[in-house]
C-alpha cells in the first residue's frame, strides 16, 4: 500500500479482517482486555511454541499478532445458517491493525482507536507506511501448508491455501459441534511454521437487540440469551457509531456470558466525541479463544458466534441521528433534509 504525500491515515475497522468481523469485531484487541478490529481480543497473549496447543481464553496482543483463524457461526435472517472458516498468518505485524486504548478502561470496557499512520513522502511498493514517516516492507501471508480442522462437522476438514490465505464453509450439520466439544486446528507448515491450536465448540448466540438507544452521557444496557450450560466462552461487545464516516473508534467490552451488561455513560460520551455517523451498531460475539507464539509472532484461533444489530445513537437526549442509504438524496430522510456524508440526514 502507498500512503499519499502529506496524508494522515487512521486505520479503519476490518470486521472479521481476516475476519472482517473479525476479525475486527469478532476478534477484538488482545493483550489483557477487550478487543479491536482486525485482530484478537480476550485477555493476555498466547504462550507456547510451534506445535503446542497454546493457552486458552487468550488472544494475541495486537502489536505481536501475525495472524490467526476464525470459525464463525453465521445465522442471518433469510439465509441458511453455516459455519465460516477463515484465516492466515503473515510474516510480521500489520501496522494498520495495531489499535490502541484511549483513556482509562471502565470495568470490562474501553475505548479503542485506530493508529495514526503518517508518511509525508510516499513509501515505495512493496513498502507501506507504518507510523510517523516510517516505511516498512509490507507483511505478507505465508504458506502454512495444509490446514486441518477437526471437531467441526462429521469429519476433519483440510484446507489448502489460496494466495496463502485459507477459507472454507460448512452448511451441515449446523451447529457443527456441541458446546464444549474439542476443536483443533493444525497447520502442517511450509514456508510458514507448523503449529496447532485447541479450542472448544460454543452454543450459537441468541441476541434480539431491538429498540436499543445509545445516548450521550447515559449508561447503555443490553441483554442476550445466556448459554443453556455455562462454559468457558465469553462475550465481546462492540459499539461502533462512526464507521460510515471513516471514524476508526469503538467501545469493546470483554464480558462474562451471563446475559446482561451495561456500558458506563462516561465511556459513551468518550465514543460520541470521536464522531457519530450513520448506521451505528452493537455487535455481540460469543467466543472461545486460544493463542500461541510461533515464528517470532503470535497466532490465535477464535470459535465465534457474532450477531450485529443496528442501534439508535443520540448525541443529546431526544436528539438522535437518522441514517440514510444514499448521499445527496432525500431517501429515508425527514422532509426538507437530504443524506449527508457519513450517511446521516440533515
Amino acid at each position: 500500500m502507498k500512503m499519499l504525500s502529506s496524508t494522515t491515515n487512521r486505520g479503519t475497522t476490518a470486521a472479521a479482517g481476516v475476519l472482517t468481523l473479525v476479525i475486527i469485531a469478532v476478534m477484538g484487541c488482545g493483550g489483557g482486555g477487550s478487543g479491536s478490529p482486525g485482530s484478537g481480543g480476550g485477555s493476555g497473549t498466547g504462550a507456547g511454541g510451534a506445535g503446542n496447543s497454546g493457552t486458552t481464553n487468550t488472544l494475541c496482543s495486537l502489536d505481536e499478532r501475525y495472524g490467526g483463524f476464525s470459525i464463525q457461526l453465521i445465522n442471518e435472517a433469510g439465509n441458511d445458517p453455516f459455519a465460516s472458516i477463515n484465516g492466515g498468518v503473515r510474516n510480521g505485524v500489520l501496522p494498520s491493525e495495531v489499535w490502541q486504548q484511549k483513556g482509562a478502561a471502565m470495568g470490562p470496557c474501553r475505548l479503542i482507536v485506530g493508529p495514526m499512520i503518517v508518511c509525508t513522502t510516499p513509501c515505495t511498493n512493496p513498502q507501506i507506511c507504518a507510523g510517523q514517516n516510517q516505511c516498512i516492507t509490507s507483511p505478507t501471508y505465508q504458506n502454512l501448508g495444509a490446514v486441518t480442522i477437526s471437531g467441526v462437522g462429521t469429519s476433519a476438514i483440510t484446507i489448502d491455501p489460496s494466495q496463502n490465505f485459507y477459507t472454507s464453509s460448512l452448511v451441515n450439520p449446523y451447529p457443527p459441534f456441541a458446546p464444549g466439544a474439542a476443536v483443533r486446528l493444525q497447520a502442517a507448515g511450509a514456508t510458514g511454521p507448523a503449529f496447532s491450536l485447541d479450542s472448544v465448540g460454543i452454543e450459537p448466540l441468541a441476541f434480539a437487540g431491538s429498540g436499543l438507544t445509545l445516548t450521550n452521557g447515559q449508561p447503555f444496557a443490553f441483554t442476550w440469551t445466556p448459554p443453556a450450560t455455562a462454559g468457558t466462552a465469553r462475550i465481546l461487545a462492540t459499539v461502533e457509531i462512526g464507521h460510515h464516516g471513516g471514524v476508526a473508534a469503538q467501545i469493546d467490552c470483554d464480558l462474562p456470558d451471563t446475559g446482561s451488561a451495561e456500558i458506563p455513560g462516561a465511556l459513551v460520551t468518550a465514543l460520541m466525541a470521536e464522531g457519530v455517523n450513520g448506521y451505528p451498531t452493537l455487535t455481540l460475539t460469543r467466543r472461545a479463544t486460544v493463542s500461541t507464539n510461533v515464528g517470532g509472532g503470535c497466532v490465535d484461533l477464535v470459535v465465534a458466534s457474532p450477531v450485529e444489530r443496528e442501534i439508535t445513537a443520540c448525541p443529546a437526549p431526544g436528539s438522535c441521528i437518522v441514517s440514510c442509504p444514499d448521499i445527496g438524496v432525500a431517501t429515508g430522510c425527514p422532509a426538507s433534509q437530504t443524506c449527508k456524508a457519513g450517511h446521516t440526514c440533515g
